[in-house]
């Protein structure tokens, strides 16, 4: 196995390690496991029992007798996780002849990394790595459409499984011949959901939506061209929240990461969901905290590991409307 960090550059002149190092561990996206329901007790599989409403049950009643009327629907949902591995290994040779030498230990112990610049970077990149790894599972995760040794074919991610679903509301937003989004595509999108998901605009205080780049700049931009007030000052100062009609629009820009990297079909992605239906299992209490460093002797080089359970999947249907082009 490759040098989990490799130099692709000749460094031989006497730089601080420190100057490369710590703008790359600082790196991060504005994601956060907090915003989904959370199970680190999965064994396995994990079978949600759903309830649908009870309604229309009230009768007019002018004589003796029973008679019964109403229902509600009981139905289940399983959540199942799959077992994920990181495996890292670095030899110190990688760093021998570079400014890095004066990082590594003297004599016999010069091949054991423990203690030096090389920990640190691992302790400091992996967390944020393994988070991300498991967003870009979590959502775009497709077991048939990525091949079995694919970085995203060993489970099904939130997109998969609500284009399975035939109760997940899904539209498409009209994009030109060149593949863009067209003039107000994302504005006509959200009306139609606004319009035919009465539960989720019931609930819209317990509701989010979350697009990519593309998709957000796009509803940037119908408000902009408006000329109101509110519109004109996001166009100056960018700093405000975006909303439509009160519900907040989250750029997820490592959705559009993963689009690009791994060249997937239709770019361009609006989810608005519920608070808490989007389910994540795992076995851990911090996925993103996982991980061990050690050093073997026989081997001489220092290794990094960290295992954990993780899946996803949604409860209500009727609480996800997905919109993609």
């Amino acid at each position: 196995m490759a040098n989990a960090a490799q130099i692709v550059s000749t460094w031989i002149g006497e730089y601080f390690a420190d100057t490369f190092i710590v703008p790359v561990v600082g790196e991060n996206s504005n994601f956060d496991f907090r915003a989904f329901d959370v199970d680190p007790a999965v064994n396995k599989e994990r079978i949600d029992y759903n309830v649908s409403e009870l309604k229309h049950v009230t009768r007019k009643k002018s004589t003796c007798g029973f008679s019964a009327n109403g229902q509600m629907d009981l139905s289940e949902r399983t959540l199942e996780v799959e077992s994920f591995a990181i495996n890292l290994e670095q030899c110190y040779s990688e760093f021998y002849n570079t400014v890095f030498r004066s990082k590594l230990k003297r004599g016999t112990d010069i091949y054991n990394l423990e203690g030096t610049f090389i920990q640190e970077l691992f302790e400091e990149m992996t967390p944020i790595t393994i988070g991300k790894d498991l967003y870009k599972h979590g959502w775009f995760g497709n077991t048939s459409s990525f091949a079995a040794t694919s970085f995203l074919g060993d489970m099904n991610g939130w997109f998969k499984l609500f284009e399975d679903d035939s109760n997940v509301s899904k539209i498409s937003l009209a994009t030109t011949t060149g593949g863009d989004l067209a003039t107000n595509a994302v504005i006509d999108a959200l009306r139609s959901m606004w319009t035919s998901n009465l539960k989720l605009r019931g609930r819209k205080s317990q509701t989010s939506i979350h697009a990519t780049a593309q998709v957000y700049d796009n509803l940037l931009e119908t408000f902009e061209n408006l000329g109101t007030d509110v519109g004109l000052t996001r166009a100056f100062d960018g700093t405000d929240r975006l909303f439509f009609r009160g519900v907040e629009v989250i750029s997820q820009d490592i959705w559009d990461e993963t689009i690009t990297d791994f060249s997937i079909a239709n770019p361009h992605r609006l989810v608005w969901v519920q608070d808490g239906n989007l389910r994540v299992g795992t076995d851990i209490t911090n996925p993103r905290s996982e991980g061990k460093l050690f050093f073997d002797e026989l081997e001489e080089k220092t290794y990094f590991k960290a295992r954990m359970d993780f899946g996803v999947n949604f409860r209500f249907a009727d609480t996800v409307a997905y919109a993609r082009g």
